[in-house]
C-alpha cells in the first residue's frame, strides 16, 4: 500500500514540474504581422546571400516560396528554389523569414529534455524502493 502511495506521489510531483517548466517557455505566435519592405531587408541583410542562407517567402498571393538567396538589392532578392532562379520584390510579399526552428521551439525541447532528466533520476535515485 505504501508503494502505491510513493508512486501516486512521485507522478503527481514530476506532472506539477513539468507543468512549472512548461510556463517558463514563451508562447509561439500563431500568425506573426505582416512586415514592412524595410523591415525585409533588414532580415535579408542578416541571412545574407549563398547556399546557407535559407529563407521562407509569404508572397501577396497565397504563395509560400523556400530556397536560398542569390542576391538582394533595394529593391529585392533572388531566391534559389528547386534549381529556378526567381527574382522577387519587396512589395510581393507578406513576411520573408530565416528557415529553421522557431526560437519558442526549441526552448520547448529544451525544458522537455531537462524535465526528462529530472525525471530520470530521481527515479534511478528512489527507485522502486521510494525515497
Amino acid at each position: 500500500m505504501a508503494q502505491v502511495a510513493y508512486t501516486y506521489k512521485w507522478i503527481r510531483e514530476s506532472v506539477s514540474l513539468i507543468l512549472t517548466l512548461l510556463f517558463l517557455v514563451p508562447p509561439i505566435q500563431a500568425k506573426p504581422p505582416a512586415q514592412t519592405p524595410q523591415q525585409m531587408k533588414q532580415i535579408v541583410s542578416k541571412v545574407g546571400t549563398g547556399e546557407k542562407a535559407k529563407v521562407k517567402v509569404k508572397m501577396k498571393d497565397g504563395q509560400t516560396l523556400a530556397g536560398h538567396i542569390r542576391s538582394s538589392d533595394e529593391a529585392g532578392l533572388t531566391l534559389v528554389t528547386n534549381g529556378q532562379t526567381r527574382t522577387i520584390a519587396y512589395s510581393e510579399t507578406v513576411s520573408i523569414e530565416k528557415k529553421g526552428m522557431h526560437p519558442a521551439a526549441w526552448a520547448a525541447i529544451v525544458v522537455g529534455v531537462i524535465a526528462g532528466v529530472i525525471i530520470g533520476i530521481t527515479f534511478a535515485a528512489c527507485g522502486s524502493s521510494g525515497c
